[in-house]
């Protein structure tokens, strides 16, 4: 189920309803404040009345200036033209969001769906690229020169596990380099030999349970060609 909002959601009753009504007609023209309806999943939460005297109503279905409910149970009021409608929340729903402050906090049982990872272009300076975790965990790199200092910012201090893709773009000229600190570990110890032709692309993912003070790296892709990925 998934309760839907909009901004500035008000309006009033443009006629009397009874005790267990099911459709509410609000003021001409305002229906559309408040959210589109799409499927039997979806719906929102109306407040009727005054801070003083109030009754909040599930709908399940919104026609224009028409809100539908299609509940069982009735509700304990009748109320008269005019009443303030105004979009609400419940305390069920605020309950089940996950806040998260600067600290971070655990979710445990939580189903993430559409899930995005913020992306973040870095550029290098006299040889020197820095990646900041507190504005991405998806890093692209424009090789314009050899890559001599890679440093990490940003990165959750303690055991937290963090990870870390960057993606690297060889630029028209093509064979530059990077020299990867003494906190990064290989497989075989050895790290990938990067494309060199121009416009190539590699993608290097990151691990570390530490803070950031060792790295445990692996190749996701080496030489995709030019094009393939955007720049």
């Amino acid at each position: 189920m998934l309760q839907k909002f909009s901004n500035n959601a008000i309006s009033t009753l443009a006629a009397s309803v009874d005790i267990g009504a099911q459709v509410f007609t609000l003021a001409t023209g305002t229906g559309d404040l408040f959210p589109e309806i799409n499927g039997d999943e979806e719906y929102f939460y109306i407040r009727l009345g005054t801070d003083e005297n109030n009754e909040v109503v599930k709908i399940h279905n919104r026609i224009g200036d028409t809100l539908e409910n299609y509940d069982d149970a009735p509700y304990s009021a009748a109320w008269d033209a005019g009443t303030p409608v105004a979009l609400t929340c419940s305390a069920e729903v605020l309950e089940s969001f996950v806040q998260v402050e600067g600290g971070g906090q655990v979710m445990v049982g939580h189903e993430l769906c559409s899930y995005c990872e913020s992306r973040r272009s870095a550029n290098i300076v006299s040889g020197s690229v820095e990646f900041d975790f507190y504005r991405a965990n998806v890093h692209y790199v424009l090789l314009t020169e050899d890559i001599t200092n890679v440093t990490f910012t940003g990165v959750p201090s303690g055991t937290i596990a963090c990870t870390c893709t960057l993606i690297f773009k060889q630029d028209p000229t093509g064979g530059r380099t990077i020299i990867w600190p003494a906190s990064v570990a290989w497989p075989g110890n050895t790290a990938p030999t990067l494309s060199s032709q121009a416009g190539n692309v590699d993608i290097i993912k990151l691990l570390t349970i530490n803070g950031g003070a060792n790295w445990y790296c692996m190749v996701a892709g080496i030489g995709f060609g030019a094009g393939q990925v955007p720049g």
